[in-house]
């Protein structure tokens, strides 16, 4: 019989016999999956039980004065057509078959989807994964084990309550026993207290922590795994940096392009032919031009002038892109590349370059090295996306072996470049880096436009350059570090500890304090600034080899370069202005090559020119520091170049020089009497080099 039936059965046998005190019938299950009503003593466990056994076809007992069963109703004919198809257990198991393969493919198809969070969570940051499953999962065991620790069976289990099933001779043995006893200590609802929710509370505070040291962990695995080398800043100098800003770069860029259906995007610095060029993509404008119009072709403004120097078409500048920076969803150069290259790399910037061939897009990718809590990134490669689609999977030395890429300037990483300084904080450890804060070095950012910034060296060649100041609330240049934008070398230059030279905020103040004829500057982030000038993006300039500032002086449109102005760090005073004429240009060109200052204009700066036309600092050490390979020279001592005489009258008349100018900056109430002591401390200068220049 049927279950039900056995039960039904036990109960009107229970209730028909008087003597159920001493017996009861009970349901027992059969091997068959028959049930069968057992006679169970209650006193005599161990006597043979008597059994009844009721054939299923057996009409079953009723009471007097109970009514007939009621007969069943006639079984339903089969379903036919598609209903009884869609009934049938094979036509089930294949429908479900297909679309979870529908599905699959789908998902595989539109993965790009859920790749940002797929990379942040297991390829970026592990951790956010690793930790909490570990937190959880060791937790959970824990509570599970000092639960069923404080369980223990009863000795003799009695049925349960209104006759329920007695226990059997062969239950399963201990494993199922047990299975049983852990089945109990998990159960019960979530938000109750159990190894669940303990796994679940653990999990949310492993990854809160995750989540909170994931980046100081990755900082600190790249500073492990970089090589910070030593530089001198002699080796800095004659270099090219950028005389027009971002900001006026984007707007002669916006003003330029006389298009109704295209806008610029993109707009990065590189080196064409020699020259620093801001070049931007000619991307469709608009929702539906964007989903169906190619990129155009690129637009470039020079770098190196004030004024516009923009173009626009030609051969190298016009093209027809298949895949685009700006072109969505599957035109996209990052769609491509992420679909048909490296799924788990990182696209760092695209960097369009004009070429005689044609405009090419310059596109270095980030890769991830480490295990399952920290990976850090490193440079991966290069693509080089042509206007036909073609796109070119390039290693380091394969890139660096191009010149048209090599002489870009734009085959490293700028994003890693910015990381690389970034993690040069953890040069005592993350202990430090959160806590103490011991010779922590913080990149100094200024403008939207962050820092490194690309220069041309004429002894390193393109370099990422970024400058550092300590933690705090301090304004000084502690050191200066550049990355190679070919190799990605890194090198450092430390300040001496007893030098003090501003830092690239307090130049943007300087510059504001100046007086300007004609120029009225905004209070900085102010939002009434119509009809006024601004200072922006102070760069790092080492005429000489003496650390400067470079900086811009621009209407509140950005629409072009009033005046470039030259503040020097040791002196912290604005020792050179070159107004945004082809002329300026030139000679600021000029000064930044040579460290010549235009005639007439040498001797009301405070540095010195020194015997061979080079700006000299009046202070500083060239040899560097003892105390740590990369550090600067300290204050007071005077570098000297080999079979230069520093003995003998003249060398006197410089040292009561400095000393003169020293007293200058201190004592402001003598500043007259001190400057008619300078004029005649020149004449005499004069007069002793005279013999000397006139020996053989």
């Amino acid at each position: 019989m049927k279950r039900h039936e056995a039960w039904q059965e036990a109960k009107r046998l229970n209730q028909e016999h008087p003597e159920r005190g001493e017996f009861r019938w009970v349901p027992v299950p059969q091997a068959d999956g028959s049930w069968i009503v057992s006679k169970m003593a209650r006193i005599a466990r161990d006597e043979q039980p008597a059994t009844r056994t009721i054939s299923p076809r057996e009409p079953r007992p009723r009471k007097a004065g109970s009514r007939p069963a009621a007969a069943k109703p006639p079984a339903k004919p089969p379903a036919r057509g598609l209903r009884g198809i869609a009934k049938r257990r094979e036509v089930r198991i294949a429908f479900l078959t297909l679309a979870l393969a529908l599905a699959g493919f789908i998902l595989w198809e539109l993965r790009l989807l859920l790749r940002p969070l797929f990379m942040t969570l297991l390829v970026r940051h592990p951790a956010l994964v690793s930790i909490p499953l570990i937190a959880g999962g060791s937790a959970f065991l824990v509570h599970l084990g000092v639960k069923l620790a404080r369980r223990r069976p009863p000795a003799h289990p009695q049925p349960a309550r209104g006759g329920g099933r007695p226990p059997a001779a062969h239950d399963g043995g201990a494993w199922r026993r047990g299975r049983l006893r852990v089945r109990r200590a998990v159960g019960g609802p979530l938000w109750g207290p159990g190894p669940v929710r303990t796994l679940l509370v653990c999990g949310a505070l492993g990854f809160l922590f995750a989540g909170a040291m994931t980046s100081v962990w990755t900082g600190a695995a790249i500073y492990d795994h970089t090589d910070y080398g030593a530089l001198s800043l002699d080796r800095l100098s004659r270099g090219q940096v950028r005389i027009k800003p971002y900001e006026v770069a984007r707007g002669q860029t916006e003003n330029s392009l006389n298009s109704p259906t295209e806008h610029p995007t993109n707009l990065h610095i590189v080196k064409v032919n020699g020259r620093l060029m801001w070049t931007s993509v000619r991307d469709p404008d608009g929702f539906f031009r964007v989903l169906t119009k190619p990129t155009k072709g690129v637009i470039s403004v020079d770098a190196v002038s004030t004024g516009p120097g923009v173009k626009q078409s030609g051969p190298s500048h016009d093209a027809d892109f298949r895949y685009g920076p700006g072109m969505r969803i599957s035109e996209s150069i990052r769609w491509q590349v992420y679909k048909k290259k490296c799924f788990t790399c990182d696209v760092a910037e695209m960097t369009v370059l004009p070429t005689a061939e044609g405009p090419i897009v310059i596109a270095p990718y980030i890769r991830y090295k480490g295990g399952w809590f920290v990976r850090r990134p490193v440079w991966g490669g290069v693509y080089v996306i042509h206007a036909d689609g073609r796109i070119e999977d390039l290693s380091p030395a394969q890139a660096a072996a191009q010149p048209v890429l090599r002489d870009s300037g734009r085959i490293y990483p700028e994003k890693l470049a910015r990381r690389t300084a970034d993690a040069y904080k953890f040069k005592r450890g993350v202990w430090s880096r959160l806590f103490l804060h011991t010779d922590q070095l913080d990149v100094a950012d200024t403008e939207k436009n962050r820092q490194p910034f690309l220069q041309d060296f004429a002894g390193l060649g393109s370099q990422w350059v970024t400058t550092l100041k300590p933690h705090g609330g301090t304004f000084t240049t502690a050191g200066v570090m550049t990355t190679d934008a070919v190799t990605g070398k890194s090198r450092i230059w430390l300040a001496g500890r007893g030098q003090s030279l501003i830092g690239n905020q307090r130049a943007l103040d300087i510059v504001r304090g100046e007086s300007f004829p004609g120029i009225d500057f905004a209070e900085p982030d102010s939002a009434t600034s119509r009809g006024k000038f601004q200072v922006v993006e102070p760069r790092q300039i080492f005429p000489g080899g003496r650390l400067q500032f470079l900086l811009s002086i621009i209407p509140d449109s950005a629409n072009r370069v009033t005046m470039s102005v030259v503040v020097d760090a040791a002196s912290q005073r604005v020792v050179a202005k070159f107004p945004a004429t082809p002329e300026g240009d030139s000679d600021l060109i000029a000064y930044l090559r040579n460290a010549e200052l235009p005639a007439g204009d040498g001797d009301e700066d405070p540095v010195e020119k020194g015997t061979e036309g080079s700006l000299l600092p009046a202070t500083e050490n060239r040899a560097g520091s003892d105390a740590d390979p990369g550090r600067g020279p300290d204050l007071g001592q005077e570098g000297a170049k080999p079979g230069r005489e520093l003995d003998g009258p003249a060398a006197t008349v410089r040292r009561l020089l400095r000393e003169n100018r020293a007293e200058q900056r201190s004592a402001t109430e003598r500043i007259s009497g001190l400057e008619a002591q300078e004029r005649d401390l020149r004449r005499l200068l004069k007069a002793t080099e005279k013999p000397a220049g006139s020996r053989p």
